[in-house]
């Protein structure tokens, strides 16, 4: 339904909080403000694009890629079987 994250931030603004808000409001904030990549075998491309990640199916693909795509001051953070995580690396 929305193309940005910052679209998604806006219309929750804007409407009636609904249950389990929150969970998409850290997936929105995450993916404005970093770039997310899945290593998954229990998630479908179709869902990973819905979710706008990006879904590897092998952790070395992935961060060969963060590598790839980040500029000389990069992090990387490595999360195995999150339930519930926010991470803040500043």
């Amino acid at each position: 339904k929305f193309n940005t994250p910052n679209e998604i931030l806006q219309n929750l603004a804007s409407n009636k909080v609904f249950d389990d808000q929150w969970a998409v409001q850290f997936l929105a904030t995450f993916l404005r403000d970093i770039k997310i990549f899945l290593v998954s075998t229990g998630i479908s491309d179709e869902v990973a694009a819905k979710l706008k990640i990006r879904l590897f199916k092998k952790a070395e693909e992935a961060v060969r890629e963060a590598i790839a795509v980040s500029n000389d001051d990069y992090r990387i953070a490595l999360i195995q079987n999150p339930d519930v995580l926010i991470v803040n690396l500043s």
